[in-house]
């Protein structure tokens, strides 16, 4: 007589612990790929370490590019040591880290040269053919307009610049697909309305893309090179993205509607305004 066939019931439980089990080795399997695909972006952008005096900074250079950015903003301290003065709105020993605010993108140029000198780099800017900003006739911080007519770039020199919006998104992007510059969830990437309390904070404090880039989203807005003429022959307005510490959620996104988008004049200064540098290299 054969032997009674078992209940297939008799096995749910235990095809219930063999589904809950293959749901945790697809689960664990999901965060390595994560964690691998951003190791690997991490990996693509190398960080090349910068000096000048006793201040160090880091600069990335993004895969499939011939630029390298700096990873925070221009911080008080680096911008004091060159210009030899802190124009920022709000200023006390512990603010130096903080990212430079109060200047027009005319001292962002000048700060540019200047530094490209100390560094023995070829000035990107000049202005009616000079490329030593102290000969410029120019005084920082002051508002003053210098003609637009006047300023030039020299796409060949290997100095400090400001970004395009073209190099500022592909920046901030990082190679990921994220609303803000290194995740979707602003509190982790971003000072903003929401968590600023109304003011500016130490760069690098939150967490990076996967290019290693430090508060692209928030913190302070960042003028890019690009322009609009005005009906001025003296004034163009400068493109600011990224956002600042005090804007709403939409406008610290990487990529931001048209309603979104910030300007400024270029010999006016904000307080929310400040910048980050880039400059080409040879591979």
């Amino acid at each position: 007589k054969p032997a009674a066939v078992q209940p297939v019931v008799m096995w749910t439980p235990a095809l219930g612990r063999l589904e809950e089990v293959m749901k945790k080795i697809l689960l664990v399997v999901c965060l390595m790929v994560v964690t691998f695909s951003h190791s690997f972006a991490v990996k693509k952008a190398k960080v090349k370490k910068e000096k000048i005096g006793k201040i160090h900074y880091n600069m990335v250079r993004a895969p499939n590019t011939k630029l390298e950015m700096l990873s925070t903003e221009v911080t008080q301290e680096l911008y004091t040591f060159v210009m030899g003065e802190n124009p920022s709105a709000e200023l006390d020993e512990e603010s130096l880290l903080y990212p430079v605010d109060s200047i027009s993108y005319n001292d962002a140029i000048y700060f540019c040269n200047l530094l490209s000198m100390l560094k023995k780099l070829q000035p990107v800017y000049s202005v009616r053919g000079e490329t030593n900003p102290k000969k410029w006739d120019y005084t920082p911080h002051k508002e003053i307009h210098i003609s637009p007519l006047s300023i030039s770039e020299n796409p060949d020199a290997n100095g400090y610049r400001l970004p395009s919006v073209e190099e500022w998104e592909y920046f901030a992007t990082g190679g990921e697909d994220y609303k803000y510059s290194g995740s979707d969830d602003q509190e982790l990437v971003a000072w903003f309305l929401g968590n600023s309390k109304g003011y500016s904070h130490e760069v690098a404090t939150l967490e990076p893309n996967a290019y290693g880039m430090y508060d692209m989203s928030g913190n302070v807005a960042e003028i890019c090179s690009d322009f609009y003429p005005t009906d001025v022959s003296e004034v163009v307005v400068r493109v600011v993205r990224g956002g600042f510490y005090r804007a709403l959620s939409r406008q610290c996104r990487v990529h931001v509607d048209d309603e979104d988008m910030d300007f400024i004049p270029s010999h006016e200064v904000s307080k929310y305004a400040g910048f980050r540098f880039v400059r080409q290299y040879k591979k």
